[in-house]
């Protein structure tokens, strides 16, 4: 059985008439006759009646064109699918992101992603570093959005899209009231609050090393393991942090935020990908992100 008979088929059962079915598909009415019988053949039972003056469906000539229609439009479904995941147009697209993207560029970059493709299906998965580029480099998602901190990520490429000023968060209620020219050496007596070393390693190794570029090293009285927990700690008065400035509309009523002057420190966020793995549909996400620097 050929998609050329069905198609045929199809065609006789909507005209009910040699001539005119011959002559939608562009062929004689020989051809179109011969592979109708063909088919009732392999079939093993008659599709339609002929008499020399009409064409009719037999029941069970109705009962397979019913059949064929649908299966037909499944197939015809299922080619358009093809083409829109092989042209990036569809399909699943699985992106995991830390936190601190949540504050900044991830709501912009996947609202304007469904809307320019909304057929395709966003899978997002929160990780933090180094398990989101472990994730990206071993297949289990197609695309991460990472901290970046200048440095070359093995087996990935990357896009930086995002570079976010660093400011100190301090409690309101805190008696430690600071301006807006700030030096981090200025701060070198007080208490901090970090990101967990185990949890998200890059963000405690920068504190200590700009901490340490100023002069001093941090003391450290207290770690978090989420961005809400380090940011709670400095709303209860136990220290201040160092922390991206898209923060700063979190919690506000009970932390200040101050822009750190000297030095400036930035925190950079990255698309990163596998390495000889850019498919069309990871090539459009990357087009379509909002580059800010």
């Amino acid at each position: 059985m050929e998609l050329r008979q069905l198609n045929y088929f199809l065609t006789l059962a909507r005209f009910l008439h040699f001539r005119k079915a011959a002559e939608e598909l562009h062929i004689s009415e020989q051809p179109l006759s011969y592979q109708i019988k063909k088919l009732e053949t392999e079939l093993g039972y008659k599709l339609f009646e002929r008499t020399t003056r009409s064409v009719n469906l037999t029941p069970a000539g109705i009962a397979f064109k019913a059949k064929v229609t649908k299966s037909l439009d499944l197939l015809k479904q299922g080619v358009n699918e093809g083409a829109a995941i092989a042209n990036g147009q569809a399909g699943i697209l699985r992106i995991a992101y830390n936190s601190m993207g949540l504050h900044n560029v991830m709501p912009n970059i996947i609202y304007a992603f469904r809307s320019k493709f909304p057929e395709v299906k966003i899978e997002l998965i929160e990780k933090d570093s180094p398990a989101l580029e472990y994730a990206v480099n071993n297949g289990e998602v197609d695309i991460g959005i990472v901290a970046y901190y200048d440095k070359a990520f093995e087996n990935l490429d990357y896009k930086f899209i995002y570079s976010d000023p660093a400011v100190i968060a301090v409690a309101k209620k805190s008696s430690l009231k600071l301006t807006n020219n700030i030096s981090l050496s200025s701060l070198a007596e007080m208490p901090f609050i970090t990101y967990s070393r185990e949890r998200r390693p890059y963000s405690y190794d920068q504190l200590i090393t700009v901490c340490h570029k100023s002069g001093f090293t941090p003391h450290i009285i207290q770690e978090a393991d989420t961005d809400l927990a380090l940011l709670g700690l400095v709303a209860s008065g136990l220290g201040i942090a160092l922390v991206p400035g898209s923060f700063t509309d979190t919690l506000s009523s009970a932390i200040d935020y101050y822009p750190l002057k000297r030095p400036q420190v930035t925190v950079k966020e990255a698309a990163i990908w596998k390495k000889g793995d850019c498919s069309k549909l990871i090539s459009k996400f990357l087009a379509n992100l909002d580059t800010k620097k």
